[in-house]
């Protein structure tokens, strides 16, 4: 249910943005010296649908490792939380083998 509705939200943005960037083919010039002290250093011509792509695929990434960064703490606590859990069921395991040993005994006496 969930991948339907991710589906039925993406499909439409996905084809409304490409459908933006491509019909965006005009050269813009991307300068990348906020001070502009040299001139013609740091600046380049290209399509605007590649910046548009971009600046998304920057932001998609921006995005993910701000909720992993987000979500290190939970992730941390849910490795703690295994790492116990795999502790009891060894014990429990362990417990387990010596009742079964100690019944095997009774049974013997």
């Amino acid at each position: 249910m969930k991948g339907i509705i991710k589906g039925i939200l993406f499909v439409p943005f996905a084809l409304i943005f490409l459908i933006f960037a491509v019909s965006n083919r005009a050269d813009v010039l991307v300068v990348l010296d906020p001070f502009g002290m040299v001139e013609n250093w740091a600046q380049i011509s290209v399509p605007l649908f590649l910046v548009i792509i971009t600046a998304a695929l920057l932001g998609v990434l921006a995005g993910g490792a701000g909720a992993w960064w987000a979500n290190s703490k939970d992730r941390a606590r849910a490795r703690k939380c295994q790492r116990e859990a795999d502790m009891m069921r060894q014990e429990l395991e362990r417990l387990r083998r010596l009742s079964d040993e100690a019944s095997a005994i009774s049974m013997i006496k």
